[in-house]
């Protein structure tokens, strides 16, 4: 992903600015010269598409996204539009992935909770905290340094 992207997203989600992606032109305020936040939407947008990547993997995103482009192509798709799609083609059911992207501001903020040596072994117990209200899934890896 576009660090400047992420960046952008998260200082406007950060700083209270954020929107739900499924909002108006009209209510943002000036937005035909994209003043009041309206610029949000895109970096929003291309981080919501980043993350949905993640949860289906690259192979089924880009099938996924070329099967929309084909049966939307000359039309005019609105958000349930893109929603239905995807979840027809990937016949998975994505309704908690697209509820929280399109129709709230809720954040994705994990964060390690904590870390602690399972007694006489050189094992790890690692457990992770979700700070903001986005449910996703998350990967992590451990390394030997």
């Amino acid at each position: 992903m576009d660090r400047n992207i992420l960046d952008r997203y998260t200082f406007d989600a950060l700083n209270g600015n954020e929107i739900p992606l499924n909002t108006h032109s009209d209510d943002f305020n000036n937005a035909l010269n994209h003043g009041g936040g309206y610029g949000l939407v895109y970096f929003k947008t291309a981080s919501m598409l980043y993350n949905l990547q993640y949860v289906l993997g690259d192979s089924l995103f880009q099938a996924a996204l070329h099967h929309y482009f084909e049966q939307w192509k000359f039309a005019h798709p609105y958000f349930e539009d893109f929603r239905a799609s995807v979840i027809q083609y990937t016949h998975v059911d994505l309704s908690w992935f697209f509820d929280e992207w399109f129709e709230t501001t809720k954040t994705l903020d994990y964060s390690i909770g904590g870390i602690h040596r399972l007694h006489g072994t050189d094992s790890f117990a690692i457990s992770f905290r979700r700070k903001g209200e986005m449910q996703m899934p998350i990967d992590f890896t451990v390394t030997d340094k």
